[in-house]
Order: structure tokens, then C-alpha cells, then sequence
């Protein structure tokens, strides 16, 4: 719908997609829009429909003629348009460039990395980053490919790590560095005293955990660099309220209070083992305001909407029956803690799940015997012939186990204790052939590994956040256009145990503390 001032000539169209206002002059002569003219209006043009116009820019008028979208695309681009990224991509480069903060909340493998490298590289300035200690090379790596800027790797000891910082700066031989958040709430004083322009926080929904020391080192860090920008395409791990970290490192001074921000948008209860729990939305209007919020501050793209030519995940859940020692065992110790259950609190309920989970997918670590699990492997390799594996699971040391059992020979290993390279060998083996199966654990492969030689994924079992489970199994979903792998998720689960459970809880991406709490009659749950 179009209506018009007369006064003014002013129309305004309604965006479909978020209800929100395009206004600008419009000529019945000529058929013209005339709109001032950013990468927000651009967008607002694309959900409209309109194909073409005429644009103010600079105070100067640019042509005399109707614009095509695509003309206007490469003249924002400019020198970004033969930079190898994807059009999505250049819109998001420009949506972060013309933002003192922001949050790429993309999905993951959509390329958030080369984006905001080649926005850091617009910006220009000093850039300080902060990602897992798995990432620092990789970024590094990744900075080196997509830019001229110069990126130093702040790890290793303390003496390493400060004389690499005499030349940091501009006009210096580096001026981006990247560290761990471990690294940043250690040496805090000292890189508070440089001046960044820029910070960069991957993986940052770790800032959910909004009172813990990393976040804090964080925070005070981000109140003195002007641009601010968080990645991570799990900005809410189990419920929105995770997002508060993040939006009060983006901006401090609009969301100072965490107890301000739950109570205006979420019912807030009392919690089953003390302190409280945030609850849904308080209404429509309030999460109405959280979502335009959000839609304002950050880009959020999904893979499928960008990447069309992804093949959908196939899942498949394969019932195993436990050996028969593996099923007393699992009865013995499911009574024992039912008989102690009077007295423990939320920490000891998670400790004793996570036992019942490893002796139902890796009793080897009870000096058991071998486990059905480890026995579908080798049927699956046999079955079928030449098809490279993945395999997830928490518990490197059923793994370990897992891996002497299998009868094939051509296994390799990703484990948290191993370096970048190590890491990087496997992976490099594994995609060119030369390696049949890949025994991962989650956290370690969860991001920025390619697997997608193999067309299908075991997990042995499952990780308590979501998120960790859908990063791994993207690893074998190939994101080059043309590429048409099938991506096959399998997950083991034993009969009549906790298995189920879990993969209840991770399917419909809840959190297991928000089950334990609620839960009060945990033997029933279990049965």
C-alpha cells in the first residue's frame, strides 16, 4: 500500500518482511523513487520489490536516469566487488563498515570470518580479536589470505607474547592481534593499555555466561575501543536471555543490568535447586521489541537462504541393545543413584547422567567390554565399502578405545589436547583420502574443520548445548556451489536408557539444567 502527503510528495511503503517504513520523494511524471541512499535502504528496496532508482549521494545527484540494483550494488561495493566474496557477503562487509557495533550472528560455514576481515580492512585502525585458542591460527591464517593486514598470534609464554606486542601499532609490523579469551583475562592491564580501535569476539555466545571472569575481561576491555562487533551463529545457546552478555558488550550503557533486562522481557520463577529461573517472554509486545532489537543491531542469515544449493541433512537414529554385563551395570548404578538422590544438588545430578551416558556409549572406560556401539562402526565400514566416517563423541577416552577396536586401519584422531597443526594433518589426510575414518571429540572439531569428504556423521553420543552439535555436523556439509554430497546425521542410541533423553533434550535445543530443574522426579524422567 502507497500513501502520499501532498505537500511533500512523500510516499511511504510498507516493508513486508518487519512492517517498518520506506519513505522518500516520488515523481508521477517520471516514475522515479529519489531515497537517500546506505545499505539499509538498499535492503528495504530488495523486500519491496523495487528494482530501480534514482539516488542521492554525497549531496550530489548521481544520475539522470533510473538505477538499476545491481548498478548500485557495485558502486557501494567499489574495490570489494572482485574480492572473491559472495553478494551477501559484500552486503554485510558494508552493513558492519557503516556500524560502531554490531553482532554477524550468520549461521555457521556462511563466511563470517572473510567478512569481517574485509570490513576490519575498511575500517582500518589497530583490531583486537578474541577467539577460542583452537581459531587463533586459523584466523591468522584467514586474515593473511583475505587481506593486507598484518595479524600477530598473541599466545605461546608470557615473554613471547610481549615482545611481539614492541611491534604492534600502526606504521608497526602488526596491526591486528589475536588471542584467547584465557590469554585477554590474563595479561588484561597490559593490552588495556594499547590503543584498539576495533574488537572482534568470535564464538561469542560464551558471553552468556555473563558473570564468569573471561566475560568480565571481556566487558572491561570493550568500554574503551569505539567499534565493537561479536561473531557467533548461536548468539542464543538454550534461551534468549543468553543474549544479554552480548548486548552488553555491544552496547554497555543501554544494557548496564542483567536483573533490568529479564524482568522487562521474560517471566522470571523461582529455580527447583535455588536462585532463579528466566522463563518465556513476558508477552507478545515485549518479545515483539526483543526481536526488532536485535534485527536492528545484527545480521542473521542462514545458510539455507544463501547457500541453495546445500543438501538437506538427513537424520537417522539406530537402536543398539547393551551387552549384557553393560545393561547390569547400567541397572546397578541407576539404583545407586536413585538411593543417594535425597541429597544432591544440580552439579552432583549432571555428574552422575554424564556416568550413566559413557557407560551406555564407551563402557571401555569401565574396563567393560566392547560396547554395541563400536561394533556398528565396523559394520558400517564394512557395509559400506570406500565411504569415508566421521565420528563424534564427548569422551576422547572412549575414543581411544573405540579406535583399537575398530579393523580399520586407516584411523585418525581430533582431540582438545592436540595443536592447530596436528589438527590441520588429520583434516588434510582425511580430505584427501588418505584416512577412511575420523574419531572427533566434539568440542575440539566443532568449528573450523571442512570434513565434507564424508557423506555421513556417527554420533556416539551427543553434547548438552545444541549448538556443539549442529557445529559438528556441519563439518561435512559442503558449502562450494555444485557440490552435491548427501549429509547423513546417524545417532546410536541404547535401548531402554538415558540415550533417549538426551536426544530428546538436544533436538528440541533445550538446556539439561533447565531438565534437571524441572524435573523433580528425576526416576521417572529416566525411566
Amino acid at each position: 500500500m502507497i500513501t502520499k502527503t501532498d505537500k511533500h510528495h512523500i510516499y511511504i511503503k510498507t516493508n513486508p518482511l518487519n512492517g517498518s517504513k520506506l519513505s522518500g520523494t516520488y515523481s508521477k511524471a517520471t516514475g522515479e523513487w529519489k531515497l537517500p541512499y546506505n545499505l539499509g535502504t538498499l535492503r528495504e528496496l530488495y523486500a519491496l520489490g523495487i528494482d530501480k532508482v534514482r539516488v542521492h549521494t554525497l549531496g550530489s545527484l548521481l544520475r539522470t536516469r533510473y538505477l538499476a540494483i545491481d548498478e548500485l550494488k557495485a558502486m557501494e561495493y567499489g574495490p570489494l566487488k572482485d574480492s572473491g566474496l559472495r553478494s551477501y557477503q559484500l552486503e554485510d562487509v558494508n552493513f558492519i563498515v557503516n556500524r560502531p557495533y554490531a553482532g554477524i550472528f550468520n549461521q555457521q560455514r556462511t563466511g563470517k570470518t572473510p567478512t569481517t576481515i574485509k570490513a576490519l580492512e575498511q575500517i582500518g585502525g589497530t583490531v583486537i580479536i578474541v577467539c577460542p585458542a583452537s581459531l587463533v591460527l586459523n584466523w591468522v591464517d584467514e586474515i593473511q589470505r583475505w587481506s593486507t593486514l598484518k595479524p600477530f598470534a598473541y599466545v605461546g609464554t608470557k615473554a613471547k607474547r610481549l615482545a611481539g606486542l614492541t611491534e604492534f601499532g600502526l606504521g608497526y609490523t602488526f596491526n591486528v592481534l589475536v588471542t584467547t579469551v584465557g590469554t585477554l583475562k590474563q595479561d588484561l592491564p597490559v593490552l588495556k593499555q594499547y590503543n584498539f580501535g576495533t574488537l572482534v569476539v568470535d564464538e561469542a555466545h560464551f558471553l552468556r555466561n555473563y558473570k564468569s571472569q573471561q566475560s568480565k575481561a571481556v566487558f572491561e576491555l570493550s568500554r574503551g575501543i569505539g567499534r565493537r562487533y561479536a561473531l557467533t551463529g548461536t548468539p542464543a545457546v538454550k534461551h534468549p536471555s543468553d543474549m544479554y552478555g552480548i548486548l552488553h558488550m555491544l552496547d554497555p550503557d543501554k544494557w548496564s543490568s542483567y536483573w533490568q533486562f529479564t524482568k522487562r522481557y521474560f517471566d522470571v520463577v523461582e529455580g527447583f535447586f535455588g536462585g532463579f529461573d528466566v522463563k518465556s517472554f513476558t508477552n507478545d509486545e515485549r518479545q515483539i521489541e526483543f526481536e526488532e532489537i536485535i534485527n536492528v543491531i545484527s545480521i542473521q542469515r542462514k545458510r539455507a537462504d544463501v547457500m541453495k544449493w546445500l543438501p538437506d541433512k538427513q537424520y537417522q537414529t539406530i537402536e543398539l541393545d547393551m551387552e549384557q554385563v553393560q545393561r547390569a551395570n547400567y541397572n546397578s548404578m541407576l539404583n545407586n543413584f536413585f538411593a543417594e538422590d535425597a541429597n544432591l544438588d544440580a552439579p552432583s545430578v549432571l555428574a552422575q547422567l554424564t556416568r550413566l551416558r559413557q557407560l551406555t556409549s564407551v563402557p571401555e572406560v569401565f574396563d567393560l567390554p566392547l560396547g554395541p556401539k563400536a561394533k556398528f562402526i565396523n559394520e558400517w565400514l564394512e557395509n559400506n565399502h570406500g565411504e569415508q566416517l566421521v565420528v563424534f563423541s564427548n569422551f576422547t577416552s572412549g575414543l581411544n578405545a573405540i579406535k583399537k577396536e575398530l579393523k580399520e586401519s586407516k584411523v585418525g584422531m581430533i582431540t582438545g589436547q592436540q595443536t592447530k597443526a596436528e589438527r590441520d594433518t588429520y583434516v588434510k589426510k582425511f580430505q584427501a583420502g588418505k584416512l577412511r575414518v575420523l574419531l572427533c571429540n566434539i568440542e575440539a572439531s566443532g568449528v573450523g574443520l571442512t570434513l565434507d569428504k564424508a557423506g555421513t556423521v556417527i554420533f556416539i553420543d551427543r553434547h548438552y548445548n545444541p549448538a556443539q552439535n549442529e557445529q559438528a555436523e556441519d563439518r561435512i556439509v559442503a558449502t562450494t556451489e555444485g557440490s552435491n554430497n548427501s549429509a547423513l546425521i546417524i545417532d546410536l542410541v541404547c535401548r531402554d536408557s538415558i540415550d533417549y533423553k538426551i536426544l530428546d533434550i538436544v533436538k528440541n535445543k533445550r538446556s539439561i539444567t533447565e531438565v534437571v530443574n524441572n524435573y523433580k522426579n528425576l526416576k521417572e524422567w529416566l525411566s
